[in-house]
């Protein structure tokens, strides 16, 4: 009776609030999103319903009038009184153990992303302040056992319950495939029926899998923006990028393996399918760390802090504790982030479900072959008569000894220096052919050469270089550009036709697409800038 008044009660200040805003859009006053009369309502509404004011009123401008959309429905109310809830509840769980300490952190929600994460309580925190301790016990981890994954203040063995333990033959799965197995046992306990109670035979298993019932409850049920769900034609046409295709059919057939694995081991009377098995292997893929090779450990509380490629802590282990740890200094209510690894985008987008802005370790891998007949595709080699002579070039200058693949294009700070050198010996390897003569081709080897011995400095292969020289393999790279710009991030549309889509269907893509048609515009982004900056380069030759 009490819900369904709150229930109402919900729907009444809604109407309320619409009236009120109807009223407001309907005079003749503009207003924008700073509006006091706006911002009044908004403050008024969240008061009433418990709700802190960083749940989002969405509003967004269009020309010079306010479109009010309220997005704070009873469902999304119920939904963030349901996580503070669990919070709360993950909080006292995590405080119950010996030494846990986590008075410096919160978890709370970006207002522009909408992503849970963690965030400072204190201000004046300094450089190698420790935010989060948590003890070992408190945490789950993959042992050396043969399946076994341990947890608790007695380290409990916690093997799945819904396994075959009279199965002499076992087989033991990775350390992550084994903390998928206790959250699929999880997922088992907390909707076990009738007709599934008889694959529960372990009373006292249960018990310690309850314990863990604040833990697991914090965690959402599925890892989104993924690639691994969309249908591979469909994946082909909207990333327009191969490798992205095949990093994703590997992952997906790792997934399969694996489940197969685990299905030859599993009892008769436990329904396990494919999609829960890889919705559980995901999960713990992204939420669990390792201090060393092949070691996988679940994290409460750690595992809800974000990536950033300049975090703002790390993790340690100290005397059976699991510490988070300020790089720097932090104000108070700062988001505390950590990193997951060099990681390009394509890496975070595909284990992780996200990808950044910017990001440092982002790159795009070219072959010389690629460039050459990029550039010569735009018209720059009047000489080179066929692809047989493109190809002929690339060996002549490998047989030299210089470097002609896996040429990374990075999206922050630029090229290899490997490929700079590379293209002088390519325009070396052109002037010798017209003037039969290949006597600066041989002083650069025997400076590499010399390098090699100690006997040089890097510096020493540019002295002598011309401006003509400059001038030459600049114009290479230059020219192939434009060719690079669709062969690697898709023919299928343009830069300019990839941002129109962003920007027309912001609110129409799904996650998962938004993200492939944002990755191929960086791709794309990547060579155009780069064009721009060879444009400046030769104008001050």
């Amino acid at each position: 009776m009490i819900t369904k008044i709150l229930i109402h009660r919900h729907v009444i200040l809604c109407i309320l609030f619409l009236l009120r805003i109807a009223q407001l859009l309907t005079t003749t006053q503009s207003f924008s999103f700073s509006n006091n009369s706006l911002q009044h309502v908004i403050l008024r509404y969240n008061s009433l319903c418990n709700i802190p004011n960083d749940v989002p009123i969405l509003v967004s401008k269009v020309t010079n009038k306010a479109r009010v959309c309220l997005a704070t429905s009873s469902e999304s109310i119920n939904k963030y009184q349901l996580e503070q809830k669990q919070e709360q509840s993950l909080l006292q769980w995590l405080t119950s153990h010996n030494g846990a300490s986590c008075e410096n952190i919160k978890i709370s929600k970006n207002p522009q992303t909408e992503l849970r994460g963690l965030y400072t309580t204190t201000e004046n925190i300094k450089k190698n302040d420790v935010l989060l301790s948590v003890p070992v016990s408190a945490c789950l981890q993959a042992t050396d056992g043969i399946n076994s994954v341990v947890g608790g203040e007695h380290q409990d063995e916690l093997f799945p319950i819904c396994f075959n333990n009279n199965n002499n033959n076992q087989q033991s799965f990775p350390k992550k495939v084994q903390l998928t197995l206790c959250l699929i046992q999880y997922w088992l306990l907390t909707n076990a029926t009738e007709e599934t109670q008889d694959s529960i035979q372990n009373i006292k298993q249960e018990k310690v899998y309850h314990n863990w019932l604040p833990y697991f409850q914090s965690w959402p049920t599925k890892l989104s923006g993924t690639p691994i769900d969309i249908p591979k034609k469909e994946l082909q046409k909207e990333a327009q990028c191969e490798q992205l295709v095949e990093d994703t059919v590997a992952y997906y057939a790792w997934f399969k393996e694996e489940y197969q694995c685990v299905l030859e081991q599993i009892n008769s009377s436990v329904d396990l399918s494919l999609p829960i098995f890889q919705r559980a292997l995901q999960l713990v893929s992204s939420r669990s760390i390792s201090f060393q090779k092949n070691s996988s450990i679940l994290v409460p509380f750690l595992d809800m802090a974000n990536h950033c490629p300049t975090p703002s802590a790390f993790y340690r282990l100290v005397e059976n504790q699991i510490q988070l740890v300020a790089t720097r200094s932090l104000a108070e209510n700062e988001e505390i982030t950590i990193s997951y690894g060099d990681y390009t985008n394509r890496q975070l987008l595909g284990c992780y479900g996200f990808i950044l802005p910017v990001n440092p370790f982002d790159y795009e891998v070219v072959s010389l072959i690629q460039i050459l007949q990029a550039a010569k595709d735009a018209g720059y080699f009047q000489t080179l008569a066929n692809d047989d002579d493109i190809f002929a070039l690339e060996e002549t200058v490998s047989s030299f000894g210089f470097s002609t693949n896996n040429f990374r294009f990075y999206y922050s700070h630029g090229l290899d220096d490997d490929l700079w050198l590379t293209l002088r010996a390519v325009v070396l390897v052109l002037e010798a052919d017209d003037n039969n003569n290949d006597d600066d081709l041989v002083e650069l080897v025997t400076i590499l050469q010399a390098i090699d011995m100690d006997e040089a400095e890097e510096d020493d292969l540019w002295t002598n270089e011309t401006n003509a020289s400059k001038l030459a393999r600049l114009s290479i790279l230059y020219e192939a550009c434009p060719i690079l710009e669709q062969q690697i991030g898709g023919s299928s549309t343009t830069l300019e036709q990839d941002e129109m889509i962003l920007k027309q269907n912001d609110n129409i893509l799904s996650m998962e697409r938004r993200h492939l048609v944002e990755l191929r515009r960086n791709r794309k982004l990547l060579f155009r800038s780069l064009q721009l900056n060879l444009a400046t380069q030769l104008k001050n030759i």
